[in-house]
């Protein structure tokens, strides 16, 4: 057994790093500090004791990667109550098999994920919170909880009248050899198997890369205030061990990605073919990347459920052939004169073009490297 522990880990970390960056999430700018991030598990736990939520209860967490997914994370582990995490990509009667059989208490979710499970199915939930602002969308018996959290900042005012300070940043004593995680494999052979997670598990993992060197610059991986871009999905056991859970125990900066996901529930991406890039007449040198290593890029990001390619001027015949509910474009285009808007319009469908929050594009990236 581990002499340390990974809630009193992240005690320490929240403390010593109150006041530097935590989380981003990068397409909607939005950014939680370490304090910022504590007070909220601090509200978190508030709804846990009205919910009656005890020691080992489980929390099940479905939703693309974001700070409150993180959050509540957190909080959950920090309660003593046990996680469960679920891939998004999972398929709506594998979602709820995972919510039944971990016979989770309370289900955070992203508010798309909603539209594909029935009350009747999970019956043992007794209450389930949106990964947006942590709104109540749906309790079974009465409206307490969803009256709490809607007057949450009173009643947070009320637990600390003289505002949160860092002496407030304490969590219960949570042994090491206590389960904490539920983590549901990827049920090749048939339906998802929970495994079980202790305090201990996860210290490991965290020790683990703390202690990382990279052997070319021998400096550590992760470091305070160093930044983690996070893009593989954080359900998953190496993600959130590598993408989440070390950088914050050092004071690491998380950003993370994913906002045309948010847009449905599974994201195809059609990429141009080498021959289709070349025709766009954008130079020579272009593509930089070839397509088989530009589709293994965008394959492994945590947002991105399947990727394909065309090897026409335009991807309409994917279009065609996907009928998405929703078409969404970079913003550099107007909706009207996106590619297959019409199309999807006509089957009831919409199109987003999606604003460049950073302006970053190869075309700039590579005239940039030229004037150097």
């Amino acid at each position: 057994m581990l002499q340390e522990n990974l809630i009193k880990i992240y005690e320490t970390s929240f403390r010593d790093n109150r006041e530097m960056p935590a989380l981003t999430d990068y397409f909607k700018g939005e950014t939680f500090s370490y304090y910022e991030m504590a007070k909220e598990i601090a509200k978190l736990h508030l709804l846990f004791k009205k919910a009656g939520v005890k020691k080992g209860d489980k929390i099940a967490l479905i939703g693309r990667n974001n700070p409150r997914w993180c959050i509540t994370y957190i909080a959950t582990i920090s309660y003593g109550a046990v996680i469960v995490p679920i891939l998004q990509d999972f398929a709506p009667a594998d979602i709820i098999h995972i919510i039944n059989h971990s016979e989770s208490k309370l289900l955070f979710l992203g508010d798309n994920f909603w539209d594909i499970i029935e009350e009747d199915q999970i019956r043992q939930i007794e209450a389930v919170f949106s990964l947006t602002d942590f709104h109540a969308i749906y309790e079974r018996n009465g409206k307490a909880l969803t009256k709490f959290q809607r007057d949450i900042l009173k009643n947070y005012r009320s637990k600390y009248p003289r505002g949160f300070s860092v002496n407030d940043i304490k969590y219960p004593e949570i042994p090491n050899d206590e389960v904490i995680l539920l983590n549901y494999t990827s049920g090749t052979t048939g339906y998802s198997k929970g495994v079980m997670l202790t305090v201990n598990n996860l210290t490991g993992n965290v020790s683990f890369a703390r202690g990382m060197v990279n052997t070319q610059t021998g400096t550590h991986y992760f470091v305070r205030g160093g930044r983690t871009l996070s893009f593989l999905p954080l359900a998953h056991a190496y993600g959130c061990a590598f993408d989440f859970l070390s950088p914050l125990a050092v004071g690491g900066h998380v950003t993370l990605l994913a906002q045309a996901r948010a847009v449905g529930s599974s994201m195809v991406v059609a990429l141009n073919t080498d021959t289709s890039v070349k025709r766009l007449g954008k130079g020579v040198d272009r593509p930089v990347n070839t397509l088989a290593d530009r589709l293994a890029v965008i394959a492994a990001l945590e947002c991105v459920s399947l990727v394909t390619w065309f090897d026409e001027d335009t991807p309409i015949e994917r279009i065609l052939e996907c009928r998405p509910d929703v078409l969404v474009k970079g913003g550099d285009w107007p909706v009207e004169k996106i590619v297959g808007n019409t199309e999807v319009a006509s089957w009831g469908g919409r199109t987003v073009s999606i604003p460049f929050i950073h302006q970053k594009s190869t075309t700039a990236l590579l005239e940039k490297i030229r004037t150097l």
